[in-house]
């Protein structure tokens, strides 16, 4: 897949990609370096704007830039939020719309980990997310 680093995905769970035409969403499986997935197709040619590949305690996501040319990559897990304060970390289950989830192999929602941090003015700002599947 062009731009993504896929040894840095979870074995299996979800994958977010953005493409300018449309978004991209499914269950994935990693296999022999690849990423095995219904809507492969998209990535052939083109490199999405965003991707997110999530299982429940790990999120692989990279965010192109293109007017730099690069891209940004992050692994986020859920071991760093057991060491944040509990009151900056907000939690939403976000509906996931039913044309994903006609085959019945999709859940109903996905968890979005919102996490807070203070400035150095003490406002309370959105640091970073992470996306989660449930088990």
């Amino acid at each position: 897949m062009l731009g993504i680093s896929i040894e840095k995905a979870p074995e299996k769970g979800f994958i977010l990609a953005c493409f300018r035409e449309r978004p991209v969403f499914g269950r994935y499986e990693r296999k022999s370096g690849e990423i095995i997935f219904e809507g492969w197709e998209a990535f052939r040619e083109k490199m999405p704007q965003e991707c997110h590949l999530f299982d429940a305690d790990t999120e692989y996501r990279m965010v192109a830039r293109q007017a730099r040319r690069d891209r940004i990559e992050l692994v986020l897990t859920a071991r760093e939020e057991e060491a944040m304060e509990p009151d900056l970390l907000y939690t939403e289950n976000v509906l996931i719309r039913e044309e994903y989830r006609q085959d019945g192999t999709v859940p109903e929602t996905i968890t979005v980990i919102n996490r807070y941090q203070y400035s150095a003015d003490d406002t309370l700002m959105l640091k970073n997310y992470r996306l989660s599947a449930h088990p």
